[in-house]
């Protein structure tokens, strides 16, 4: 319907959140929505979403970890210079050029929290409030 609006001369446009794009971002989720449910508990497909699961179990200590990981790499100084900058400007960025290096560095970054949230999975520690 948000598609339909937008035709008929309402606009989507996401940075004033007009009613076009409200609708039809949550169609497009309701769709993917849909999609899940019926690959996850119609067709009993679950193998490829145990990332998900792990990280479903305890979102808080990913989210804390992220916020005190990042600053840790920030608070750590070597010669006056954080310790994530030194990783990007001497490790990734000379492997994988600037715009992949930030891509890499992103991503090893939620590899390390999804390591310690596994970890947490393995031995089945939940964190709830």
């Amino acid at each position: 319907s948000g598609w339909v609006w937008n035709w008929l001369g309402y606009p989507i446009n996401k940075p004033i959140w007009t009613g076009s794009y409200v609708l039809y971002t949550s169609g497009l989720a309701m769709m993917l929505l849909a999609g899940l449910l019926y690959l996850l508990d119609i067709l009993k497909f679950r193998k490829w979403s145990f990332p998900f699961r792990v990280f479903g179990l305890n979102p808080l200590v990913a989210y804390l970890l992220s916020g005190i990981i990042a600053k840790l790499l920030y608070l750590i100084t070597v010669d006056g210079r954080a310790l994530s900058s030194l990783i990007y400007i001497n490790v990734l960025q000379p492997v994988f050029g600037n715009k992949p290096a930030s891509l890499v560095q992103a991503l090893l970054m939620v590899g390390l929290i999804y390591f310690l949230v596994w970890v947490l999975y393995r031995r089945k520690i939940v964190v709830k409030l």
